[in-house]
């Protein structure tokens, strides 16, 4: 008879006890943690654990919230009490766990999930089991290699079990990425799984010894003192070996989602302001009140838009509040302060006039003022709407004047004025002789004053005007010029040249010609509204009272330029648009398309043409490409014989027949 060598009478026995203690045992943990805001086990066995040191909760693999703990590989830990399943493990062994390792300027980390155990002395029953893996990329001497250099990897049971992985660099760890992790013992074999997958195996056939130590997580101590520094989630102990496909099924779980959130932030309604009659903000207070976490502390922190008790301008005002835990768990808050402008604008009401002229006269000239119009914002616009203008010739009985304005932000106010046209008696008309001063003013109590005198004469008797334009080779114009009247045209005499150019092409177009003029400074002024080229003299005098001052708003003058020319186009003629500025400005999206869809019209054309009088290379090409938009010609002026030649060149050119 052979006789059985000791250590196989011990392998045997130990393999019939694995195989009769496989036999009572079933699938289910002896403990199990989901760290869902606690320590608790989930296994049913009672073996809850209490937190130590810095352990935070953070979101699971699935974003759930306070689903995970984090480790801060310092002093941060889980103890458990030992119990009778803790300590069942003898035969076989399964532990499992999700973790996230932090990153590391070194090469080195550690996979440390559990250790029952608790002396720093490791012997066989010290620890009775743990899971910890170690990973170093650097070559140097290690346990796993004694005479040279080499990167190295250990996977340890117990004391009995710490071996050497010399596959690790094909299944490394990834440092701050979720990743599921096993061992099993089988009572004869030792094996490792990342993610699902075998990675390592090694023959080992001894019994786990028991012991009474606590179970610790996160921290490893017989032998060297080491703490996890990550997140660790979902750990399994089992006294039981798993299988393979069992494991693939633990890690192929699918996402559990948790109804809770971390916390909730208040609801804040937007908040609808008007602004008062005398200002274009409104102050708006609010108070978000920071939430309180299920699981940790919580920072509020206003990421955009004005503080509480700020004055807020006209429009929609964002504000975002951002509330984030110490588990790394974020929300957002976002609302609006909307200031509403609802004042009209106020414009300054004229009195109503009342204007006698000589017996037998049928109209008389008069030139009047546009009233002021004011805004607590901005003015779009202001001028007459309606009616007869300055300058012009008033007929017999009441002739009504609409004035207007408009704000930038949709209010307008409008105001009218009666000029009553009156005849004296024909008692009263005085001697026929005198013709320098023909017409009577009288006025009532409401009425203004009237100045008959020609105020807008040409003081060059000696001009003899006539057309350069030939009715026969030419067709008619209807000429626009929208002139930027700020306080910067005046410098270097360019508002004067602009003006002695214009009075001088005045003269050079013919009576069935027609002339628009529009100045824009602060506000928009109507000037000459489609006035047939007929009286040239006061045409000459008109352009000469206009003064430059404010600064410069053309966008609206534009829109305003383009309704004008809608309302008057000349049908078989040529329109075009002069538009003199010495600055650059930039065309918004509605203005471009008004600009183009003109310039593009078959049947309604019109021409956007430059006339630049600025010296900035930028602001002239600036000023080029809004030509370009209007199909017009861009044309730089500096003296006053250039600015004639190049306008009337021009027309001539866009009114041939």
């Amino acid at each position: 008879m052979i006789k059985t060598p000791s250590y196989h009478k011990f392998n045997l026995f130990l393999f019939i006890g694995v195989l009769v203690y496989s036999s009572s045992i079933s699938q289910n943990p002896i403990a199990y943690y989901t760290f869902n805001s606690n320590a608790l086990d989930k296994s049913g066995n009672n073996n809850n654990g209490i937190v130590h040191g810095s352990v935070t909760a953070i979101p699971d693999r699935f974003g759930n919230p306070c689903s995970a703990y984090f480790f801060d590989g310092n002093t941060g830990y889980i103890s458990v009490s030992s119990s009778y399943t803790l300590e069942s493990p003898e035969y076989a062994l399964t532990i499992c766990a999700w973790y996230k390792l932090s990153a590391k300027t070194s090469n080195q980390y550690w996979l440390t999930t559990v250790c029952k155990g608790e002396s720093n002395t490791e012997s066989i029953e010290n620890p009775q089991y743990r899971l910890q893996v170690q990973q170093n990329k650097d070559e140097v001497i290690n346990s796993c290699s004694l005479y040279y250099p080499s990167p190295s990897s250990t996977i340890s049971l117990n004391t009995k079990f710490t071996i050497c992985d010399n596959d690790f660099l094909n299944h490394l760890f990834e440092p701050e990425t979720w990743h599921f992790y096993c061992m099993t013992y089988n009572g004869y074999e030792v094996s490792t799984y990342m993610d699902g997958k075998k990675v390592f195996s090694y023959s080992f056939s001894q019994l786990l010894v028991k012991n009474n130590s606590p179970l610790y997580i996160g921290v490893d101590e017989p032998g060297n003192k080491e703490y996890f520094s990550g997140a660790l989630d979902d750990i399994r102990i089992y006294n039981s070996c798993l299988s393979e496909s069992k494991i693939t099924d633990l890690y192929n779980e699918k996402p559990i989602t948790i109804s809770q959130n971390e916390f909730e932030l208040p609801i804040q309604e937007d908040i609808n302001l008007i602004c008062s009659s005398n200002s274009c903000e409104a102050k708006a207070f609010f108070q978000i009140n920071t939430p309180k976490s299920v699981c940790g502390s919580v920072i509020l922190i206003q990421k955009e838009g004005l503080p509480s008790g700020s004055s807020f301008p006209i429009g929609k005002n964002r504000i975002r509040f951002e509330a984030s835990s110490s588990s790394g768990y974020k929300e957002t808050l976002t609302f609006y302060v909307n200031v509403i402008d609802k004042t009209p604008p106020q414009i300054d009401k004229p009195a109503d006039t009342i204007i006698y002229i000589t017996y037998g006269e049928k109209e008389v000239e008069y030139n009047y003022s546009y009233p002021s119009s004011t805004d607590n914002c901005r003015l779009k616009w202001s001028g007459l709407k309606r009616g007869i203008p300055s300058a012009g010739k008033f007929s017999l009985g009441e002739n009504i004047l609409l004035f207007g304005a408009e704000d930038w932000n949709g209010n307008s106010a409008e105001v009218s004025c009666k000029i009553e046209v009156r005849e004296l008696p024909q008692k009263n008309i005085p001697n026929p002789i005198i013709d320098t001063i023909n017409k009577t003013q009288l006025t009532t109590d409401s009425s203004h004053s009237i100045d008959f005198n020609n105020s807008f004469n040409n003081t060059d008797s000696n001009v003899v005007y006539k057309d350069t334009l030939s009715v026969l080779k030419y067709k008619p114009n209807n000429i626009i010029f929208l002139i930027d009247a700020s306080s910067s045209m005046k410098e270097d005499n360019k508002f004067g040249l602009l003006k002695k150019s214009i009075q001088t092409i005045i003269t050079k177009l013919r009576s069935i010609d027609r002339i628009t003029i529009i100045t824009y400074a602060d506000t928009m002024s109507q000037i000459l509204i489609n006035e047939p080229v007929v009286n040239k003299e006061k045409l000459i005098g008109i352009v000469g009272k206009i003064i430059a001052n404010g600064s410069t708003e053309a966008e609206g003058a534009l829109i305003r330029t383009y309704e004008i020319v809608d309302n008057n186009y000349l049908t078989d003629g040529n329109n075009d648009i002069y538009m003199a500025t010495d600055g650059v400005f930039s065309l918004n999206k509605k203005i471009k398309k008004i600009i183009t869809k003109s310039a593009n019209n078959k049947e309604k054309k019109v021409t956007l043409n430059i006339l630049a009088f600025g010296k900035s290379a930028a602001s002239l090409m600036e000023l080029k490409d809004i030509s370009d938009i209007g199909k017009g010609q861009y044309l730089n002026i500096s003296t006053e014989e250039e600015a004639i030649e190049l306008i009337l060149t021009q027309i001539k050119i866009n009114s041939k027949k």
